[in-house]
């Protein structure tokens, strides 16, 4: 299954760039600048950030008089991913603005438990009242008007997608699974009743259930997603899985990649559904160009809609805020494959 863009197909060649929403400038340009060196069209980045002790630039935060997230469009706020995404737009660059995290980074989802007093992370698409206000957040930012073009995000053309979470699991319950397709259906749905306009995307990380996958935690089901199940939710747009080296269990790194692509790839297919490898990394290793060459190979070939890098990160100097880990990409060999897929991809 292919994207059109009236009678193109449309192709994602790009990177994760999680950050670009917090930034000032020049850094933004500044990534921005390395994101167009490697021919990216579609940035993934986070459209959340609920308020911690450790955070002064921030989104929404809790208000305890009326028990309920309140939006910050102020210049420590949402004017920041504002500027990001007209910014993006000006290098002919496309979004896909993710919606809330899995994880406690930047707030998510334990950010919201703790605001409700709730220990399980299950409640979190169980409860109601959590419901209600992961739904006040989306509609808020779906209506909100752009600072810097005027437009209101649900009618903004830079953004290509909204992810409802990043990385969302269910685990350590019985009715995981069946508890985040459920959640899955109505935020889809309540997306696409509001805003027409744009794809829907899970944000999962791709893990099966299958019989038989024993003590596979990528194959049995353990982390309460199903991919597969996740293809079979009408609104969802396009499948989305992610890929880290780390998970082949120190086997063979690029056969395992191969193999997981094909099998995302193959899934999609008898879905009828476009499938993004949307993170894919491995840490830095003297053959990680080599091992990302052969990943995106097997991408191409497979006429899928594309990649994005997990990550694109500026090279660690002075006075610079997001300096490199294990994954970051700045230069070097791994950069020149990034930007050959692309333009073999994009045929820029």
């Amino acid at each position: 299954m292919r994207l059109f863009e009236d009678s193109t197909e449309y192709k994602i060649a790009g990177s994760n760039v999680y950050y670009l929403g917090y930034l000032e400038e020049p850094t933004l340009t500044a990534v921005l600048d390395l994101a167009a060196d490697i021919h990216s069209n579609v940035i993934r980045l986070w459209a959340y950030c609920e308020k911690t002790e450790n955070h002064n630039v921030f989104f929404q935060q809790w208000n305890s008089s009326k028990s309920l997230p309140i939006a910050n469009g102020g210049a420590d706020g949402l004017q920041r991913l504002d500027r990001a995404v007209a910014a993006a737009a000006n290098r002919g660059m496309r979004v896909i603005l993710t919606l809330a995290n899995n994880w406690k980074d930047f707030g998510g989802i334990p950010r919201y438990l703790d605001w409700l007093g709730l220990t399980s992370h299950d409640q979190f698409y169980r409860d109601g009242r959590c419901r209600a206000a992961y739904w006040l957040w989306v509609e808020q930012l779906l209506n909100r008007h752009n600072s810097f073009t005027g437009r209101a995000y649900k009618d903004e053309p830079a953004i290509l997608a909204w992810e409802l979470a990043n990385e969302p699991r269910c685990s350590d319950v019985k009715d995981g699974e069946q508890l985040l397709i459920s959640w899955i259906w109505e935020m889809a749905t309540l997306i696409r009743e509001k805003d027409p306009n744009h794809l829907i995307a899970v944000g999962d990380e791709g893990f099966f259930h299958r019989a038989g996958a024993g003590n596979n935690e990528l194959f049995n089901g353990s982390h309460g997603v199903n991919f597969e199940a996740i293809l079979g939710v009408g609104p969802i747009d396009f499948g989305t899985y992610h890929l880290y080296g780390d998970w082949a269990k120190n086997a063979d790194v690029l056969g395992f990649g191969r193999m997981w692509i094909r099998e995302h790839n193959e899934a999609a297919a008898r879905a009828n559904k476009p499938v993004l490898l949307e993170e894919y990394g491995t840490l830095a290793r003297p053959d990680r160009a080599q091992i990302y060459e052969a990943w995106l190979r097997e991408v191409e070939d497979a006429k899928v809609l594309g990649s994005l890098l997990w990550m694109l990160g500026l090279p660690k100097g002075p006075g610079q805020q997001y300096d490199p880990d294990g994954y970051v990409v700045s230069g070097g060999p791994e950069f020149a494959v990034v930007r050959e897929h692309a333009e073999t991809l994009l045929g820029t």
